[in-house]
């Protein structure tokens, strides 16, 4: 049994041992602290985390007091450890100098329906008591938020909230929730936790703003950087609607088109003129034979010329008609057939001036 406690208390002296406070001339004096969670029964892995941490995060926010690791040990293992029959206010108050801190947090929790925690500070300062606080609650999150606050009441000052504002460039006004504190850079160390809204402005430059959440004890730095509008310049002039002639084609289409319309309307011309000649050449002929009389040929003439101009004469009465309507119809033809000509050879050089 003896050679059990002192191996326990030789495993606890290892684990926990720490050094002793040190501070330099001029500085306050910073004492270390640890923190032990006792629950009996066992508590939730998850409650035990929650506990520790709040109790880390609140002794490094602390003025006076510097973190050490606790043990792993369980109740049990440190009543034999320090030889104590129960763990009661003046076994407990051996702990601190056993594992050579000058302070220690002692948590006992007692799971229920309703979660009830002490929370114990011990200090190695001779002549001082403990200081004790019972707290209880249902829910998980207002249990850890009771914690907090009954830690951050029994730890005492916490380090001052440190806002450092720093802006590019230098020298921009400050506003820290609508009131101005300042030029930058500025260090500021009076405002309380939480959201504060810190706004930055300069002569002609945009200010800005960002929302920040300070933490009790710590320091939180804020970079800005103030960039100058970039100079406004007319907006552009409205592109000019250009109408792109289609290019001309180089295929079988563009190269005959023309060709077939010239001479389509060269074609015209020559069948025009044809038209008209053939009823001006009969035109001619009536009047040459018409004007003279049978009398008059038989007269003027020999018997066999007379005879040949008088057949002549009597074949071109008996076909004048047929000719004339031959000539009517060729100059008809012709020129009708010269006008279609025309019109189509000009249509078939317009088409292959649109055609791409």
């Amino acid at each position: 049994m003896m050679r059990a406690m002192l191996s326990a208390l030789g495993i606890l002296l290892l684990a926990a041992g720490a050094p002793p406070p040190t501070s330099s001339p001029g500085e306050t004096l910073v004492r270390t602290i640890t923190a032990i969670v006792d629950c009996v029964p066992a508590c939730p892995p998850a409650l035990l985390t929650e506990l520790t941490d709040s109790a880390r995060n609140e002794v490094e926010r602390s003025a006076g007091y510097r973190w050490v690791d606790a043990p792993q040990i369980t109740s049990e293992e440190l009543a034999v450890a320090l030889n104590c029959e129960t763990l009661d206010e003046k076994c407990l108050g051996r702990v601190v100098g056993t594992l050579q801190v000058d302070a220690m947090l002692w948590l006992a929790v007692k799971p229920a329906a309703q979660t009830e925690i002490t929370v114990s500070l011990f200090t190695a300062e001779r002549g001082t008591q403990p200081q004790h606080s019972t707290l209880a609650a249902r829910e998980r999150a207002n249990l850890t938020r009771a914690v907090r606050q009954v830690l951050r009441r029994l730890l005492g000052p916490t380090k001052p909230t440190r806002l450092l504002v720093l802006t590019d460039p230098t020298a921009a006004t400050v506003l820290v929730d609508g009131r101005e504190r300042g030029e930058s850079p500025l260090t500021l160390v009076d405002l309380g936790e939480g959201l504060h809204q810190v706004t930055v402005k300069r002569e002609g430059i945009p200010p800005r703003t960002v929302e920040v959440d300070l933490v009790p004890g710590q320091s939180t730095e804020v970079r800005l950087a103030l960039t100058a509008p970039a100079p406004t310049s007319p907006p552009p002039a409205p592109p000019v609607a250009t109408r792109e002639e289609p290019a001309r084609s180089t295929s079988w289409v563009g190269v005959l088109l023309p060709a077939a319309g010239a001479l389509t309307a060269a074609a015209g011309v020559l069948l025009a003129l044809a038209g008209v000649g053939a009823g001006s050449g009969y035109g001619a002929v009536y009047a040459s034979m018409y004007a003279v009389s049978e009398p008059t040929l038989r007269a003027q003439t020999r018997p066999l010329t007379g005879w040949i101009r008088h057949r002549d004469y009597v074949l071109f009465q008996q076909a004048q008609y047929p000719l004339l309507a031959v000539a009517l119809t060729l100059t008809t033809v012709g020129v009708v057939g010269g006008v279609v000509m025309l019109a189509l050879g000009a249509l078939l050089a317009a088409v292959s001036r649109v055609l791409p």
